[in-house]
């Protein structure tokens, strides 16, 4: 869900919020900041995005894979640290999505890298999942 532009609309915003707190208190995991991340693959990989630039406060670091978002709100992300993963032949969401994500982000100071597959369309979440030490990185990382 993305908020609407006009009063009374902000069910993106109050779902956002819960998902994060119905999370915690769901599942037996940590309720700070420096051990919280946001993943997502395909719309995940959108909601993640998403969810790093409307709630930066929640999360020390995200991993997009084939996402792309709203780049103009990219501010938002000043230190975090984003490993974003995208299929060079994507015809469902294309790379320049994640592109254009990546670049304005490391215009307002995130720490992105961007891993580019090459011959590789939608399902770029097979090698970011199954060749990469993501899960690992996403793990370790901390933020103050």
């Amino acid at each position: 869900y993305i908020d609407q532009p006009v009063p009374n609309s902000d069910y993106g915003d109050f779902s956002g919020r819960e998902l994060v707190l119905m999370t915690r208190k769901m599942f037996p995991l940590s309720c700070t900041r420096e051990d919280t991340f946001s993943a997502g693959l395909s719309m995940g990989g959108f909601g993640t995005w998403d969810m790093l630039m409307t709630f930066p406060e929640a999360f020390s670091c995200g991993a997009p894979v084939c996402g792309g978002g709203l780049s103009w709100r990219t501010d938002a992300l000043k230190g975090m640290k984003i490993r974003a993963y995208h299929g060079l032949d994507d015809e469902l969401v294309p790379f320049n999505n994640s592109m254009e994500m990546v670049m304005t982000a490391r215009k307002h100071g995130a720490k992105v890298v961007l891993t580019a597959y090459d011959k590789v369309g939608h399902a770029s979440w097979v090698p970011a999942y199954e060749e990469t030490d993501m899960i690992e990185w996403l793990a370790a990382q901390k933020r103050g």
